[in-house]
């Protein structure tokens, strides 16, 4: 989601079908686009239905975990164990 958030802010399209190759899920994938939708985030592109524009609620300082659905005010979490390598650091 990075990436596409990326292409939004530098670019001001993006392409709706990494999110689905990224979700690897339809159902996911319109939720979160719903989600965005909703946040008035992004807009479908006219030409093309597999572009995504920033819409009137998106600004250049929106965060991954905003755009991801952090709930506001919620703690940050530690990582799971399985999400952490054999030395104790993330995996990524």
């Amino acid at each position: 989601m990075a990436s596409f958030l990326e292409e939004l802010k530098a670019r001001r399209a993006a392409d709706l079908n990494g999110v689905l190759v990224t979700f690897n899920d339809g159902s996911l994938c319109r939720d979160a686009l719903r989600h965005w939708l909703l946040k008035e985030w992004i807009v479908v592109a006219p030409h093309s239905p597999l572009t995504a524009l920033p819409g009137r609620g998106f600004t250049r300082d929106l965060t991954l975990r905003q755009f991801c659905g952090e709930i506001a005010g919620a703690p940050e979490r530690e990582p799971d164990t399985e999400e952490r390598g054999p030395d104790g650091d993330d995996d990524s």
